[in-house]
Formats: C-alpha cells, sequence, structure tokens
C-alpha cells in the first residue's frame, strides 16, 4: 500500500537526512530551485511542491537561486545557494520493480474568481482572501491577528505564487500601500525556518531588498506591503494592520418577515433547511447583510428558553 503523500515526503526527508548523516559541514544539491522564475521554487522533476525544509534565514534567494541540503550535526536543512558553487549532489530515480509515481503535469493557469467567497472576500484558486484598511488605533499584534482570522473561519493569508500575490493586491483597493499589513508567515517556532500558519509549504518569496534580516534576534513575523515594496520580518508585537470583520448597520428591533423571531431582547433567524446550509463565512456573512451577527450564548437555557 502506498505512503500518503505527506508521510512519504517525511519518510524522504528523515532517509535523505540519515545518508547525509556527519558529513564535514558538507552541501548536497537537492532538485529543488527557483530559476524558472525568482521567488517561485520548483522541483526539477516537475513533482509539486507539498513540503519545505529550510534552514535558519531561509529561504533567502539572495544567496542564490539553487538550493541545496546540509550535513552534520543538523543534517538535512535546505539553504539557497548560487548555483554556479560547486557542491555535492543527491540523485533520484524509481526503483526496478516498483511502479513510478506518475509525471505531474503543470496546472492549468488559475483563473481568478469570487464564486463561492462571502461578500467583500478575494478569490483566487482553492483560496479566499480578505484585506481591510483599519485606523492605526485599531491595529493588532500578531498572534491577536492570527486570533481574528481564526474567528473568522480563516487563517492569516499565504501566497504560492508572485501571480497570487499580485492579484490579491490589485483586488484589495489599498489606499495605503505603504502601511505593513501581517500575513501567515514567521519563524516563531525554529528561529530562521520560515513557516506558515496554515501548514502550507513555502514555495515563493518576495523579500524586500537585505530581508529577512532579523534585526535585534526578535524580528519573528513578516508584514507585506500593496505598493512595490517586498516582505519585511518584524517585531510580532508591533500591531499591524489585519482584516476587521464589517460593521452592520442598524436594524429594526425584527423584520417583518417572519422567518424571524423574538426571543427575550432579540430577534433569531434559525436556518433549518437542508437548502439553507452555508460555510461558517458565509454563514457570517448572511447574518451582517441582515443587521445581525451569528448567535452567542451566554448562559445555561438560553438557546432553549
Amino acid at each position: 500500500m502506498a505512503l500518503p503523500r505527506v508521510q512519504a515526503v517525511l519518510f524522504e526527508q528523515s532517509v535523505l537526512a540519515s545518508q547525509l548523516g556527519l558529513q564535514d559541514g558538507q552541501m548536497f544539491w537537492i532538485g529543488f530551485s527557483d530559476l524558472a522564475s525568482p521567488g517561485e521554487y520548483t522541483w526539477s522533476d516537475g513533482s509539486p511542491v507539498t513540503y519545505t525544509h529550510w534552514d535558519q534565514g531561509m529561504p533567502d534567494n539572495s544567496n542564490g537561486d539553487c538550493v541545496a541540503a546540509t550535513s552534520g550535526v543538523v543534517a538535512g536543512m535546505w539553504q539557497d545557494k548560487a548555483c554556479y558553487d560547486e557542491l555535492n549532489y543527491v540523485c533520484e530515480k524509481g526503483r526496478i520493480g516498483f511502479t513510478a509515481p506518475p509525471v505531474t503535469q503543470p496546472p492549468p493557469p488559475t483563473q481568478p474568481s469570487n464564486q463561492g467567497c462571502a461578500t467583500g472576500w478575494i478569490g483566487y484558486g482553492n483560496n479566499c482572501f480578505r484585506v481591510d484598511e483599519v485606523p492605526n488605533s485599531e491595529t493588532l499584534f500578531w498572534v491577536d491577528a492570527q486570533q481574528h482570522c481564526r474567528n473568522m473561519g480563516a487563517e492569516l493569508a499565504s501566497f504560492h505564487s508572485g501571480d497570487e500575490e499580485d492579484y490579491v493586491k490589485a483586488q484589495a483597493n489599498v489606499i495605503t500601500p505603504g502601511a505593513g499589513f501581517w500575513f501567515g508567515l514567521h519563524d516563531q517556532s525554529t528561529e530562521g525556518g520560515f513557516e506558515y500558519t496554515d501548514g502550507t509549504p513555502v514555495d515563493h518569496t518576495n523579500w524586500g531588498p537585505g530581508e529577512p534580516n532579523d534585526v535585534g534576534s526578535g524580528e519573528d513575523c513578516v508584514e507585506m506591503f500593496f505598493g512595490d515594496r517586498g516582505w519585511n520580518d518584524m517585531d510580532c508585537v508591533v500591531p499591524y494592520t489585519t482584516p476587521a470583520p464589517p460593521t452592520p448597520s442598524p436594524y429594526p428591533p425584527c423584520p417583518s418577515n417572519s422567518e424571524w423571531m423574538l426571543r427575550g431582547d432579540y430577534c433569531y433567524y434559525y436556518s433549518a433547511e437542508i437548502d439553507d446550509r452555508r460555510g461558517w463565512v458565509e454563514a457570517n456573512s448572511y447574518c451582517m447583510d441582515n443587521g445581525a451577527y451569528l448567535a452567542s450564548v451566554h448562559a445555561d437555557g438560553e438557546t432553549t428558553s
């Protein structure tokens, strides 16, 4: 039985690290690079990027466009290197008698669409993005921004291609493009080893010149900009702009629609029909479009009174 893809790549990484072992600090080329398009990392065999294992301070393609694995005490960590450096290398091919995995064809170009996204969200590929500018008095620390997104059934954003990032920027209509916006990239777990909060691989980078620089060894979160400036690592406890939920417009105490029912001091709409089911974000948007919020419960028996 074949291993699930995530389990398989973790096993491959473990085998690679064990074989490199305690060498003399040598570097070994692997088939990862952003030669085809700066900042867009791909495998030379065309296989999809489902896993990354970056070393401290990486990925930083200002060091080079090709990727090598380390040996030594922390064998198997990945680093950007200049492609003309002469290093050892690791080759891979299918085993005789074993079925080779199918050759992965490049996916068709993404046709951006907001279909399936709630009002105010930007659709690209399989994801929906929300970008709202807020006054300086309402900006959040990184951890609060992360929780804010999770409260909306989302995660801080991850970007996996320049086209995706550029499209979201173009559609967001940000008034102050020089303002910093938190997104999901950080190195809080392992200093210098950047990862996304949603667990997706770091296969696209857009660092500004000289970044990431970890000034003062405390810049563990990453901000993006909606102008031409690239990403910057930043102190996680500096408040920056993050999506804010829209404020519902005033509404009469209860709509005349008989589907809304008065209970105590509040009006309630119960979505009980199968064809009226929605995702959390869509349901929240529906409530707000009707001057309401998704229901909150603050006492035992409140839902049955």
